[in-house]
């Protein structure tokens, strides 16, 4: 009942983390930076980056550098949905699709992401 418990906390805390980084700037490069840095650190993700979807311009990108096609991971995207991506037999992609912007992070393949995924979730409804 103990461990249930802790990680149970460590979830919530991790939770509590990620949704304090969101909205602490009305600069767009400010607020994505805390954001994503915060998940990232949070999360053990081993890269993130947020792109514009009109132009494909990078917004911010945090993280070991992964060599990736932007205009592949946003045609691999759905509206309203987070799609987790198989890349190669190292690495996952976690495609955020938002509004007018898109959000990706790296996980590698060990990572269980069954709740990271959930989160995102959560706060894609709440936010945007």
């Amino acid at each position: 009942m103990c461990d249930w418990f802790s990680m149970h906390i460590d979830k919530i805390s991790l939770s509590y983390k990620c949704h304090s980084s969101i909205g602490n700037s009305l600069k767009l490069e400010i607020m994505m930076n805390e954001v994503l840095k915060t998940f990232v650190q949070e999360t053990f993700a081993i890269y993130s980056a947020s792109y514009l979807l009109n132009d494909e311009k990078k917004i911010i990108s945090i993280g070991k550098k992964i060599e990736y096609d932007i205009k592949t991971l946003i045609k691999q995207s759905c509206e309203n949905e987070i799609v987790l991506e198989e890349y190669d037999e190292i690495f996952n992609f976690l495609i955020f699709r938002l509004e007018k912007s898109i959000i990706i992070f790296v996980y590698d393949k060990q990572t269980k992401v069954d709740f990271i995924k959930s989160m995102y979730k959560s706060f894609r409804n709440k936010y945007w």
